[in-house]
């Protein structure tokens, strides 16, 4: 049949007149015009197995397969159900936008089955070996003693800063329930606080002697505590004649009497207290005064002086303490000095010669030194 109908389809819809029974004549061109439109839609639909590419039955029947990448533009694909055949090892699906997807529903997130990670509501049993790179922190009464194993919490794993006197409920530490290894010096204050902590106090010096605080801490004393003491004891009988005067004139001199005893010392600040305490057990030949002296280094008076006066040939201890600021940090010596107030003998540790007690009667000289 000619194509006798100037018709536009496919290109754009035709349009046709619609003829009126008894009034409007046919002309042949009509039935003509209407088999030429529908040959053009046989054409475009195609027959069964057509070979023309432009033809519906064509492409729908060469639509891209699982082997061709197909791109369907910039268009909305909407289906009730998408289903992936690919194997384990490549991705079903390629996502080049970080947009969140709303009321997306998984299994697994980057290979984690969702009931093995941590919900932030509901219980949940937790296993395997968690590190935290900061500290977590827990609510307030959450987490209680019954809730802890005995081996859960070793002090490895406790930081000493997290242990505090504020976060200790009173009462819930006892001395059964802290071995004696995890004390230590290390692990106690070193700064002074209250009685409701434990604190070592202020640090001090070796033999310094403790006091407590208006706190309840005990601290180094910050007076008349003993710095160093040391003393010189001898049992050894000796004897002089050189005598040291019994008068008021001017106070004993080095060049008196003999030396018996001396002490060295070395102050360890020149503020502190020198205690020198002297006991010596002395005769004379005759009644006269039993004279004991002490001087320091060759300083010619003396710093102090003891005596007595008994019968001849009686032993007598002679026994004074002297307090003087120790002036010096350098090494000084303190000597012992003893004379009768003639020149009759003065014995030292004996009497007529010889002496007493098979050794056990001793003289001595002790000097302390004490925190201003």
């Amino acid at each position: 049949m000619a194509d006798d109908f100037p018709g536009v389809f496919p290109g754009a819809l035709d349009s046709y007149t619609t003829l009126i029974d008894n009034t409007d004549n046919i002309a042949a061109n009509h039935p003509n015009a209407r088999g030429s439109a529908i040959a053009k839609i046989e054409a475009k639909v195609g027959v069964t197995g057509s070979a023309v590419v432009t033809a519906h039955d064509y492409l729908l029947t060469h639509l891209p397969g699982q082997a061709t990448n197909w791109d369907a533009g910039a268009v909305e694909i909407r289906a009730e159900t998408f289903e992936s055949d690919v194997a384990t090892g490549t991705a079903p699906m390629t996502i080049a936008s970080t947009t969140k997807v709303t009321n997306l529903n998984a299994d697994t997130v980057d290979g984690v089955s969702s009931a093995a990670i941590i919900q932030t509501t509901g219980a949940q049993s937790i296993g395997g070996v968690k590190t935290f790179t900061s500290i977590p922190l827990f609510p307030a009464n959450t987490i209680e003693t019954a809730d802890i194993q005995d081996n859960a919490i070793t002090t490895a794993k406790i930081l000493n800063v997290n242990v505090t006197a504020g976060k200790l409920a009173t009462d819930s530490v006892e001395t059964l329930k802290i071995k004696d290894a995890n004390v230590t010096v290390a692990k106690l204050a070193s700064t002074t606080g209250s009685d409701t902590a434990v604190v070592t106090g202020t640090a001090g010096s070796a033999g310094d002697m403790l006091e407590f605080n208006a706190d309840g801490d005990a601290v180094a004393s910050t007076k008349n505590s003993i710095v160093q003491q040391v003393y010189t004891q001898d049992s050894a009988y000796a004897t002089t004649s050189v005598a040291i005067p019994n008068d008021n004139i001017a106070p004993p001199q080095i060049t008196e009497g003999a030396e018996f005893m001396t002490r060295t010392i070395t102050p360890t600040n020149s503020s502190n207290i020198l205690k020198i305490d002297v006991v010596v057990y002395a005769a004379t030949g005759g009644n006269q005064a039993r004279t004991t002296t002490l001087f320091q280094d060759t300083t010619a008076d003396a710093l102090a002086t003891g005596a007595n006066v008994l019968n001849n040939n009686s032993i007598c201890p002679v026994s004074f303490t002297h307090y003087m600021v120790a002036g010096t940090t350098s090494e000084t010596t303190f000597r012992v000095r003893g004379g009768s107030d003639s020149a009759i003998p003065y014995y030292f540790n004996g009497v007529g010669g010889v002496g007493k007690y098979d050794g056990t009667l001793a003289s001595s000289i002790t000097v302390t030194e004490i925190k201003a």
